[in-house]
């Protein structure tokens, strides 16, 4: 399942949503001024996002000078919507500025180019059919106890 999120600045009544670069887990600027945002979340999918802003602007060199360069979208009330890396800049200069797109992933990315094996310590088939890994807990503790065990810290 896939949902388009715009996300459209209006001066007027503001937005519901706040949007940050960051270098790793530590923001570095706020992103207030841009032209648009878009976000394709999807669900159990790597969602990817579009943000459109002048190159100028603090969150664009932010993000650019960034060593390890990730957008954070929030809500209002600052839970985290989605975050992850940029993939790819695309710089445009014409009658309407200088203008920066970046798109990007979240961090799902990560997850998905690893490989999970049946039993983590043991890299290589034959595997053995006895040993179960059973977890228990809220959810949040059993998927970072399997990320830990199967993709490290």
């Amino acid at each position: 399942m896939v949902s388009g999120l715009a996300l459209v600045p209006d001066a007027q009544i503001g937005t519901a949503w706040t949007l940050e670069a960051a270098d790793g887990r530590i923001p570095t600027a706020a992103i207030d001024v841009y032209e648009s945002a878009t976000i394709r979340a999807r669900f159990n999918a790597v969602s990817t996002w579009e943000l459109v802003l002048p190159t100028a602007s603090d969150g664009c060199q932010a993000l650019l000078n960034a060593a390890r360069p990730r957008l954070i979208v929030s809500s209002r009330v600052s839970e985290v919507f989605r975050s992850g890396p940029p993939i790819d800049f695309n710089r445009t200069i014409d009658d309407n500025g200088d203008m920066m797109t970046i798109t990007g992933v979240d961090d799902l990315a990560w997850l998905g180019r690893r490989l999970a094996h049946p039993q983590p310590a043991s890299t290589a088939p034959p595997y053995s059919t006895s040993i179960y890994d059973t977890r228990t807990g809220p959810v949040s503790q059993v998927i970072a106890a399997y990320v830990n065990a199967n993709a490290g810290p």
